[in-house]
């Protein structure tokens, strides 16, 4: 009985989908943030308004000092750490909204 080898779709310079998706989170990282906080105001009906521009990732954490790491890995999954950026809200309740 012969296998059947499912064929794995390459993109430009051979990177498979997984690779060329990694890629990109890693290269954009804030588009990736925003899209993610937009997602999730649109699941909660909150107010969204934020740009690419708002999104600034600092070296350290204004209020701990410890570094920021963004784990957006090529060539391996990895999630996010506990010293992950993240957007914060000042009013829960606004939603994503400049000033908030």
């Amino acid at each position: 009985m012969a296998k059947v080898m499912a064929t794995v779709k390459k993109y430009r310079h051979g990177m498979t989908h997984a690779e060329y998706s990694r890629l990109y989170k890693f290269r954009n990282k804030e588009n990736v943030i925003l899209s993610r906080a937009k997602a999730r105001a649109k699941e909660k009906g909150l107010e969204f308004n934020l740009e690419v521009k708002d999104i600034i990732i600092p070296d350290k954490c204004p209020i701990l000092g410890i570094p920021i790491i963004t784990r957006f890995s090529i060539n391996k999954r990895s999630g996010p750490a506990f010293n992950s950026p993240s957007l914060d809200r000042i009013n829960n309740e606004l939603g994503y909204i400049k000033g908030n």
